[in-house]
């Protein structure tokens, strides 16, 4: 086992416990044989089920009423700038704190410009923007009153991950989250969604299958699932036609 499986336990105290005093985003692979790392990590998702979010299979493209609803508060024609990003965090997500929006303001800005480093033309940077402002507002939108606080929101993420995925657990991290993404099996997905950079701490373990028992976070209340209620959409409509082409995850 490579990594030190302690630093796991960073995720839950509080950030005036921590040195240094900052959130955290650990990447898990595999377990250890001593349980280690599994029980770990059913304590940082029973933190998850309050204000916080457990992902699995992904996340769903946001449908078209959702990007509608959000050219119709903001406006469709744009082109991305700072001043813009701020303003769309005003509009869109009016229930931000000052210091988190400009927190969340300044992590947005970020991860565009990694995009853009990675050779995203315009229409890209601004298909991945929407994609974002949707699910913070969406799937993702109880979290960001935690933002800022001495107990960080935990977002625990399991399985399988995309080029936009990961890029959105950075933009969490950035905004003040504390991100722990985990795949019992591999990091193929997570290598090849990161296009030569680098995502989280990594933690190692030895064994390489999914646990006889999982987490123990399903059904928990509060918890947030992108298949849950309204949540719930299909794949065929996932990938139905756009009034704006997005990228598939």
């Amino acid at each position: 086992m490579t990594g030190n499986t302690s630093q796991l336990e960073d995720c839950l105290l509080p950030l005036s416990r921590r040195t240094p005093p900052s959130p955290r985003f650990f990447r898990v692979i595999g377990y250890d044989q001593q349980g280690k790392i599994l029980n770990d990590l059913n304590k940082i998702g029973a933190l998850a089920r309050d204000g916080g979010a457990y992902l699995q299979n992904g996340l769903a493209n946001p449908v078209e009423p959702e990007i509608q609803r959000f050219f119709r508060e903001v406006g469709e024609q744009f082109t991305l700038t700072a001043a813009l990003v701020a303003r769309h965090l005003t509009v869109w997500l009016g229930q931000l704190r000052p210091v988190q929006r400009t927190t969340l303001d300044a992590a947005m800005t970020e991860i565009l410009d990694i995009l853009k480093g990675q050779g995203a033309n315009d229409n890209i940077c601004r298909n991945a923007y929407i994609k974002f402002m949707c699910w913070l507002r969406g799937p993702l939108g109880g979290i960001l009153k935690g933002l800022g606080q001495d107990t960080p929101p935990k977002v625990l993420y399991e399985g399988e991950i995309g080029r936009y995925e990961l890029l959105f657990l950075q933009l969490l991290y950035r905004s003040g989250c504390d991100v722990v993404y985990v795949n019992y099996s591999s990091e193929d997905s997570y290598t090849k969604a990161a296009r030569g950079g680098s995502y989280g701490h990594p933690i190692y373990g030895e064994v390489r299958t999914p646990p006889t028992v999982p987490l123990s976070c399903e059904a928990a209340p509060g918890r947030i699932h992108p298949d849950n209620g309204n949540r719930r959409i299909s794949s065929q409509l996932n990938r139905q036609s756009l009034s704006v082409p997005f990228l598939s995850l």
